[in-house]
This record gives C-alpha cells, structure tokens and sequence, in this order.
C-alpha cells in the first residue's frame, strides 16, 4: 500500500516531468515486445532530443512511435503539454510576424499571404495544441515540422502543398478520436460492408 505522502510525491514528479519515463515497445498486433531493459535511459534521452530533427519528420511521415525506444522517447517528449503550449506559442509568433511584416522585410521569407489566408485553420491548430486532452504525437510533429522546415509550404513559395492543405492535414493527425480508429476502418464502409 502507498501511503498518501508518497503518493503526493509521485504525482508531483509526474506533473513535473521529474518521474522516470518508460518505454514499451509492441509489435504490429499490439503485443508487448520483450527487453530486457524497459526504462529509458538518461543518455537515450540525449540522443533522442539531438536527433529530434529527424525523428519528428518520422513521426510526422507517419512512423508509429513504437517502433523503436528513441522515436518512443521523442514522441513522449513531444506531446509533453509544456511542449505544446510553446509549439502553440510559436504558431501564434508566425501569425503575428506574417501580419505586421511585410515579406521583403523578414530575415526568413515567409509566405505571410498563405498563412492570413490559413489563419481560421492556424487557430484552430493552436486551440488544438493546447487542449487538456492527449493528442497524437504525429499531430504534434507535423505541426513541430512545418514550422522549422525552410523548404515547407510556411516559406517556400513553390512548395506543391498550400499553407491552408499543410495546416489542414496537421489538424486532423491532432485529433485525438484518429489514434483510436482502426486503419482499414473505411475499406468496409467503401466495399459494402457493414
């Protein structure tokens, strides 16, 4: 039994981001994958956030976070609400920053028309971030990757995807019902099914 006193305790550390993160590693049907060490490790931590990068452009190409112990911890890491408010925070600085300066003054040019034509979206994406509920890692990585992806459609003006499409899609990979439908949930819908 743990006393109230230690269970204060631990849920302090847990709300802190003190308390030891774990990783659980499962295969495709769902089954806990064997190892022989589930706790992640200070230097697995270390490695994870110097190739975050990397592994949020996996994450946001749709890479489950359960295929291995450093995309686990990176997307734990990720959808962290800390870490959500200031991604939040940075989507509210590029809205601002498109609105009040003209594209020929930005030390990075951004497509400031696209994203005050997305900014109902962009709204939405932020109000979404910030949301009491968990929300999907990839939803958070894509949003993560759009704004530090200099060839994206926030500042490249001859990317194919627009600042509208790109916001869009980020929107629905945040929505925290899609983590839970199964992935051929509309092949039955389609096929006749019932």
């Amino acid at each position: 039994m743990v006393s109230v006193h230690r269970a204060k305790r631990l849920a302090l550390a847990w709300r802190s981001g003190w308390a030891r993160q774990n990783v659980l590693l499962t295969d495709d049907a769902g089954r806990l994958l064997p190892s022989p060490r589930r706790t992640a490790r200070l230097w697995d931590r270390v490695v994870a956030s110097s190739r975050a990068g990397r592994l949020d452009a996996c994450l946001a190409a749709g890479v489950p976070p359960e295929s291995g112990r450093l995309i686990a911890l990176r997307a734990a890491a990720l959808v962290v609400p800390a870490r959500r408010q200031r991604l939040a925070s940075d989507w509210d600085r590029l809205v601002r920053v498109a609105r009040e300066r003209p594209a020929s003054w930005a030390r990075v040019p951004l497509r400031s028309d696209g994203i005050v034509a997305a900014e109902e979206d962009i709204v939405e994406l932020r109000r979404s971030l910030r949301a009491d509920v968990p929300v999907p890692a990839r939803g958070v990585a894509m949003a993560s990757t759009l704004l530090t992806d200099g060839a994206g459609p926030l500042y490249n003006r001859h990317s194919p995807v627009s600042v509208r499409a790109a916001v869009r899609e980020t929107l629905q990979h945040l929505d925290p019902t899609t983590a839970l439908l199964p992935v051929n949930s509309g092949a039955a819908d389609e096929s006749g099914g019932h």
